[in-house]
């Protein structure tokens, strides 16, 4: 794959690696509930039971959740590695190897598996 449509339109010619837009996308997804390219309609099908949050992609923040109650953590990362999924296709795998708070900030260290690659990643959102 390469480029999210979006990446094309904003960053022509400027090339932008299969892992870089990956990245990208679910930062947006963490961050602002955005999705793209994901060929997923926000208003119908499965995808709209996951929407009940504050955010499209229906996450709360963790620091909504009790960091010593191992139920919540779990079932919030659960819905995290559902989300992505859903919203992020090129994604064939995740898991959620570390998560937690930064001051009002939540913040997860995600392993990502690619139809090409697999990496870890940190990301701070919300």
């Amino acid at each position: 794959m390469g480029k999210a449509f979006f990446e094309k339109l904003t960053q022509a010619g400027r090339p932008v690696s299969n892992k870089e837009s990956v990245i990208n996308n679910v930062e947006r997804i963490l961050n602002y509930g955005g999705y793209l390219d994901a060929g997923v309609d926000a208003s119908v099908g499965p995808a709209n039971s996951r929407l009940k949050g504050i955010y499209r992609t229906g996450l709360v923040a963790v620091v909504d959740q009790s960091l010593d109650n191992k139920d919540q953590i779990t079932q919030f990362q659960l819905e995290m590695v559902r989300v992505l999924k859903a919203f992020e296709p090129r994604i064939k795998q995740v898991e959620v190897v570390n998560i937690g708070q930064m001051e009002l900030r939540s913040r997860c260290q995600l392993k990502i598996q690619l139809s090409d690659e697999d990496f870890e990643q940190e990301f701070v959102f919300g």
